[in-house]
Parts: C-alpha cells; sequence; structure tokens
C-alpha cells in the first residue's frame, strides 16, 4: 500500500513539473509544425528561394516544351490544428497548402521567364471541390501542373491525392529519384486522352480528395504581361509556325475565355453534370505527348484545357450578385477578434 503511494505521489510531481509540460508542449507543436503562426511563411519563401537557386544551376536542358504541363507535386500531412468538427480537414486549411503547391510549380516552370520580364504575380481566383474528407494525421499529395492560359490568365490545376498512390512515369528535374513501376489506380478508371466519350472515365480517379483551379496574372507595375511571354522567356515554347498569324504582339489570345473567339465550344455544349467532373479530374495525368513537342501539339493541349477553365470564366459574374443596400439584412453580428 506505501508503495503505491509512493509511485502516485512520484508520478503526480512528474506531471506538475514544468519537464513534462515542455515535452508535450513541444510534442504537440512538432505534429502541428505547418499550422503554427508565421510557419506559413516559412513554408512559402522557403519555395521561393529553393526555386531561385534551383534555376541559377540549372542546365538549358533540364526545361524543355515537353515540361509545361508536368504537374510538381508536394507532400503534406493533415495536422490535428488543420481538422475541424467533424475530425477531417478544414476546407479553410486547403487553400493554405495550394499556396505553396503553386509555389513550387510557378518556381520550377516559370523562375526564368519572372525574372527575366520583370513581373510579380498575382493570384486572382481559387475554386476547390472538396471529394472525399482527409483524416487526421493522414498524409497526402498536392499535384499541381499548369491548365492552360489565355491573354491574361495563367490557369492551374491542383489534385489533393492520397499520399503514394500515383507515381509519375519520371522526374524531369530530379533524375536521382526512383521510378517505381506498379498498377497504379487510375488504371481501371483511365479512358481516352480527352476525358469523354467513354462511359468507365466519367468516375473521377479514386485516389483523389479534392480539386482545385486557379489563376493568376502577371503585373509589371499596372501593366499586365500576357502569361506566354512569361512561357517564352522560361524556353517552354517552341517557335511557332511560320504561317502562324499570331504573335505576341497581336490579339494571339482572348482576354477572357470566350468560346467563339477560341473556337471552343461552351462548356455547355461539351459537358453535361456528369462528365464535368470527370473531364476536370481527368487533368491529374499528364497527356501522351512523348518528348519533343511542337507549338501545335502545345496549342491542342491548351485548347483542352479551356473547356475547365471556361467553367470558371463564368465564375467573374458573382460580383454582380452583391445587392448592397438594396435589400434588408438579417443582422450585424459580432465575431471574436
Amino acid at each position: 500500500m506505501a508503495a503505491n503511494l509512493k509511485r502516485l505521489v512520484a508520478l503526480l510531481e512528474l506531471w506538475n513539473s514544468r519537464k513534462i509540460w515542455g515535452f508535450l508542449a513541444l510534442t504537440f507543436a512538432l505534429l502541428n509544425l505547418k499550422s503554427l503562426p508565421l510557419f506559413w511563411h516559412i513554408r512559402f519563401f522557403w519555395g521561393v528561394l529553393s526555386k531561385i537557386r534551383d534555376s541559377r544551376s540549372r542546365t538549358k536542358s533540364s526545361i524543355v516544351p515537353s515540361s509545361i504541363f508536368q504537374p510538381a507535386i508536394i507532400t503534406c500531412r493533415n495536422n490535428i490544428l488543420d481538422c475541424d468538427i467533424y475530425q477531417h480537414k478544414s476546407n479553410s486549411t486547403y487553400f493554405a497548402d495550394l499556396d505553396i503547391s503553386r509555389t513550387h510549380l510557378i518556381g520550377s516552370l516559370l523562375m526564368k521567364g519572372i525574372r527575366l520580364e520583370k513581373v510579380s504575380i498575382r493570384l486572382g481566383t481559387v475554386h476547390c471541390n472538396f471529394r472525399k474528407e482527409i483524416k487526421p494525421l493522414a498524409g497526402f499529395e498536392i499535384w499541381s501542373r499548369v491548365l492552360c492560359w489565355d491573354r491574361k490568365w495563367l490557369y492551374i490545376v491542383s489534385h489533393f491525392v492520397k499520399k503514394g498512390e500515383v507515381v509519375p512515369r519520371g522526374w524531369t528535374l530530379q533524375p536521382w529519384r526512383r521510378i517505381k513501376h506498379h498498377r497504379s489506380a487510375n488504371a481501371a478508371t483511365k479512358g481516352d486522352a480527352t476525358g469523354l466519350g467513354e462511359e468507365s472515365r466519367k468516375q473521377p480517379h479514386p485516389a483523389i480528395f479534392a480539386s482545385a483551379i486557379s489563376k493568376y496574372v502577371f503585373k509589371r507595375g499596372r501593366l499586365t504581361v500576357p502569361p506566354e511571354k512569361i512561357l517564352v522567356g522560361s524556353l517552354l515554347l517552341p517557335a511557332q509556325p511560320a504561317h502562324n498569324d499570331e504573335s505576341l504582339d497581336g490579339i494571339s489570345l482572348p482576354t477572357r475565355i470566350d468560346s467563339a473567339e477560341t473556337g471552343v465550344a461552351s462548356a455547355a455544349q461539351i459537358l453535361d453534370v456528369s462528365q464535368a467532373e470527370a473531364t476536370f479530374e481527368d487533368s491529374l495525368t499528364s497527356q501522351p505527348h512523348g518528348n519533343a513537342w511542337d507549338w501545335k501539339e502545345i496549342e491542342q493541349e491548351r485548347q483542352r484545357g479551356f473547356r475547365i477553365a471556361e467553367l470558371m470564366a463564368g465564375l467573374e459574374d458573382l460580383h454582380d450578385e452583391f445587392t448592397a443596400d438594396e435589400r434588408a439584412a438579417l443582422g450585424h453580428f459580432r465575431d471574436l477578434p
């Protein structure tokens, strides 16, 4: 009895000591590292600075036109502080992780063109389509890649994917990485290259938790620089055919996606409700073109991406839905500071 009492007293003394509380606090901080104050800034600047360093040491042959639609992949974990009351990743935290994923993509692909044109890059819109929950402490990957571009905007598509479930066919900038050969989960659902026309391809990739589309604009002061110039400066666009009338100085691309100008049918004509999500998820896997891409192949892939970007272009009209002082309001409620 006395021995048990002594053990109890020892445990209480340990519990009340500063060391145990310090250990618990450190453990909690490490488990929630990316959710701590200012750590988003550390992740962001780490991505930017590391890509500046890599771009200076990279050979000219590392990035070629066939790289333009390849994804950049980062690995994350769903921390406890990122979970909501339903004990899965909170919807709001997806956007912070998207910032970091897009930073690595843009830094890997466009750093040379951004520095050459002396532009800043600004985010215009983000839309996220949630599909499956991400459970606490579960690992996941974010695959981000260029979807398409027009005269003003660069569109990027991102996918939150189950960690280790999908493996790319190779690593352009990291040839030392091993290529794992196994049957990917998308083999059962893979359809034609367009994502349309086969009944089985209407089902999204089973490894996807969520998908997002973002658009960026490049600015030099108040002047908007077309994304095409940044791509050319980054050595990602091959020479245009001699008979092509389009040029960077002319109106080669529309300011907004317009089916009459681009020659692409409207989203309503191409996609029904059941096909829209499947076509969006189809961008997870890059299309098989081989290593040498010419202007025609890149333009075909860009136009293919317009079928998704056109859906996003319609969101510009959301600002018109603000009724301002035209109607009565329910009330003005206080939130915690």
